[in-house]
């Protein structure tokens, strides 16, 4: 079960230090996954990240699958990034991924304007990064032959994804956020890719249980935080992974409806019968918990009583 999103129930986030002070008890208590920020250019002399290592023996100590990414800056040699990245991952390679993050539209601070010959720049760099990475996670024997890849719609904009070898074995995470809640699903194509794996739909520690959230109901020092669903069921990630998705240790005490008017049904499920409504604002004890045929959450609220996951908030 997830507390991340209610459509999908394999949920975590990604955390690096910006997230400060991180309670690691706590957060990896709520989530299935965690993604780890390895480094990037300009963090400190040696560019890895300070959370780094300790994410990483945290999640191992609580079986949490981890994986983890690296942020391209394209003012500094991509080879020189990839070798560092290598050598923060030692032999761990992760359990659901190593990624590279494209998504950097600066140099100097100042937004590249979007040119044939920057694209071209920003494609050149990515490619030397992968080589590099994927011939570590080939001699490694690790279940990922190719380097993952994290971006939003700047992959469309600055990538010749024609050019990227290897493109359709990539795990692929992506980034899309939304405004409106329940979120669907991400609907943005990123070209050339095989299908999303996991997605990023916002960066305010915010879920679609309880708007306007932040880091801290999470376990971290940070009002922002990105959180991320897997985009399939349970079993399809231990297949896909080959290691199972840490069960959630701390479930929600009761759920608060949005507005009243909310059908309570008695089975969970769109098409079970309405037996009652919810009054606005009125906590109400939550039970048990399931996912249904669509893999949406179901809250039950007492014997022959269920109420649909994206209609309430949480109290964790």
């Amino acid at each position: 079960m997830s507390l991340v999103h209610p459509a999908y129930p394999i949920g975590g986030c990604d955390i690096s230090s910006w997230q400060v002070p991180i309670r690691y008890d706590e957060l990896y208590a709520k989530i299935n996954f965690i993604l780890l920020r390895a480094g990037h250019p300009f963090l400190r002399p040696d560019w890895e990240d300070d959370t780094f290592q300790r994410s990483r023996r945290e999640a191992e100590s609580v079986q949490l699958p981890w994986g983890s990414y690296w942020y391209l800056e394209h003012e500094v040699d991509p080879e020189a990034q990839a070798r560092a990245y290598i050598e923060f991952l030692g032999n761990k390679m992760g359990d659901i991924g190593a990624y590279l993050d494209l998504e950097d539209r600066t140099i100097n601070g100042v937004k590249y304007v979007l040119t044939a010959a920057n694209k071209t720049l920003h494609t050149q760099n990515a490619i030397k990064f992968l080589k590099i990475v994927d011939a570590k996670l080939q001699s490694s024997g690790s279940k990922q032959r190719y380097c993952g890849i994290y971006s939003n719609s700047y992959w469309n904009e600055f990538i010749y994804h024609s050019q990227i070898p290897n493109l359709k074995e990539r795990w692929v995470w992506q980034a899309q956020y939304f405004n409106n809640w329940p979120m669907p699903k991400p609907t943005m194509k990123l070209n050339g890719m095989a299908s999303t794996s996991f997605w990023q739909f916002t960066d305010e520690g915010s879920n679609p249980h309880n708007k306007g959230g932040n880091g801290k109901q999470w376990g971290v020092g940070s009002f922002g935080l990105d959180m991320n669903a897997y985009l399939g069921s349970a079993k399809e990630f231990e297949l896909k992974f080959g290691i199972k998705p840490k069960e959630v240790l701390i479930l929600p005490t009761a759920c608060k409806p949005f507005q009243s008017g909310y059908n309570i049904r008695a089975k969970p499920s769109e098409l079970s019968l309405s037996v009652a409504s919810t009054r606005y604002a009125a906590p109400i004890e939550v039970m048990g918990e399931t996912v249904d045929e669509k893999n949406a959450c179901w809250y039950q609220l007492g014997k022959g009583m269920w109420i649909h996951g994206s209609l309430v908030s949480l109290v964790l």
